[in-house]
């Protein structure tokens, strides 16, 4: 239970934070909003590297593989900020739930797995239900603008390349110095072009832009307890409570309601999600099977 409290606060603290993101996106490049959203969660990995080892704790067998998961993430995070430039919070939400889709699809040639029938059905009827996301939204009939939800469906190709990257450092090296390699360097990423694309904040966005750098490190902070508390199957679905946190937050900050569509197609997406995790968690679960027998794929 404590962990599912801790996802749940977790992604309501990034919805914040995207708020934030939405509200000083017309001023601020997505350059600057993504360096103070990673700097602010640069003291959190201080004090844990400085409880578990020191510098010593940032020991990697792959720092390449560590370099591109980092660019992978930082198109994940552009994308989805230039996106909340020009989509309602509670659609770019909804329509980011696409990721789990393409994690599927992308597993395939990069970590070779095999998809069964089940999953294959699963992504399509997820895809079915994100045309439908986007059809409710209005993208081909003057409502959101498709340029935004080009974004969106580009930060979760690059989300999902990310986390495969991830799963595969996972093999290797610790989660502390996973995400520590992915702060520090999604930071220096940002921090090398900043001067070019920097806007001197006012004393109220630059309080924004801090509280946004907060939001992103108590985040974290937060799903590092999730997953303390908890096994990452037990927490995963509720990650989609993001959605639900971004469409009340839409509403209480700019009015935004969602259509009916678009509310039928995020919950075709979100229960397409569901399955492909659990498909997963068939496959992977231990069976009775002989080691010589093959197992399906899921």
């Amino acid at each position: 239970m404590r962990g599912v409290v801790f996802i749940s606060g977790a992604y309501l603290v990034f919805t914040f934070g995207n708020a934030i993101v939405k509200a000083l996106a017309p001023r601020y490049s997505v350059v600057e909003l993504t360096f103070f959203r990673n700097a602010g969660a640069l003291p959190l990995i201080g004090a844990m590297l400085a409880s578990r080892g020191g510098i010593p704790a940032l020991s990697t067998r792959h720092p390449v593989l560590q370099v591109t998961s980092a660019l992978a993430a930082l198109g994940s995070t552009m994308g989805y900020y230039a996106a909340l430039a020009l989509l309602p919070l509670g659609d770019a939400a909804a329509l980011g739930n696409a990721l789990p889709l393409f994690l599927t699809l992308l597993a395939i040639p990069i970590l070779h797995e095999r998809v069964g029938i089940h999953r294959w059905t699963a992504v399509l009827i997820g895809f079915t239900g994100l045309t439908v996301t986007a059809v409710g939204s209005g993208a081909f009939n003057g409502g959101d603008n498709p340029l935004g939800i080009l974004f969106v469906l580009g930060q979760s190709v690059s989300g999902a390349l990310s986390q495969l990257q991830m799963r595969q450092l996972a093999t290797f090296d610790r989660s502390l110095t996973i995400v520590s390699w992915q702060i520090c360097l999604l930071t220096l990423f940002c921090a090398v072009p900043l001067p070019l694309f920097w806007t001197a904040p006012t004393p109220l966005d630059l309080l924004l832009l801090v509280l946004l750098g907060v939001c992103g490190g108590a985040g974290q902070l937060m799903v590092a307890q999730a997953f303390h508390h908890a096994e990452a199957s037990q927490i995963a679905p509720w990650s989609y409570s993001g959605t639900l946190w971004a469409m009340v937050v839409g509403y209480l900050l700019w009015g935004e309601i969602p259509t009916r569509l678009t509310v039928f197609g995020t919950m075709v997406v979100i229960a397409a999600g569901l399955y492909i995790l659990h498909r997963e968690r068939v496959r992977r679960r231990p069976t009775s099977i002989s080691p010589s027998r093959p197992r399906q794929a899921g």
